[in-house]
């Protein structure tokens, strides 16, 4: 039963970490800013170089008209970027989504999974898996054919080399970790 609670928050926290943002009103970007505060520094260069003399009066004047442009562009893209908060119609819409949406998920695992299933160990999985595997590789021809054609371009004076690795690396992958090649077994703490 604290398996269905501890899924249930879970479901409940990233139902809300989803909707929480589409309900918001979405605020200015960062971005607008940065871009606004840049563009103001630029404005203030522009008047030290007239000050000092670098920029002619003509080319200070056309280089502020441009930036102060700029900084107006920033200004209109950041208000067609707001969005008003979301009607109280779209807002029952999420509320209803974020309630059927896990109740939906529920009702079908309860329908086609297994919860009363018993346990799998993982060991006996694969070994019945690599079973059938071996079988179905042997019981079809075209895959011992392919075999076949493999041995030939190769060779078996060089293919058995191959295979011995193969071999011995499927040995040592398919060893325990935990087991003592001695056979005895330390008592467990």
């Amino acid at each position: 039963m604290l398996v269905w609670l501890v899924f249930a928050v879970l479901a409940a926290l990233v139902v809300a970490l989803v909707i929480w943002p589409l309900a918001s009103e979405r605020r200015t970007p960062a971005r607008a800013a940065f871009d606004r505060a840049v563009y103001r520094d630029q404005l203030k260069e522009i008047s030290r170089d007239s000050e000092r003399g670098l920029l002619t009066h003509a080319e200070a004047a056309s280089a502020r008209l441009e930036v102060e442009r700029r900084l107006i562009a920033t200004a209109d893209e950041t208000e067609r970027r707001t969005r008003p908060a979301p009607r109280p119609a779209t807002r029952m819409l999420m509320v209803a989504l974020a309630v059927l949406v896990p109740l939906g998920a529920v009702a079908i695992y309860l329908v086609h999974g297994s919860p009363q299933a018993p346990d799998q160990p993982y060991e006996a999985r694969a070994a019945e898996r690599a079973k059938s595997t071996a079988r179905a590789l042997l019981s079809d021809p075209v895959m011992v054919a392919t075999g076949i054609q493999i041995i030939r371009a190769i060779g078996v004076k060089r293919l058995l080399p191959i295979l011995a690795g193969g071999l011995a690396f499927g040995l040592l992958a398919g060893r325990s970790p935990t087991s003592d090649p001695t056979g005895d077994e330390a008592p467990a703490e």
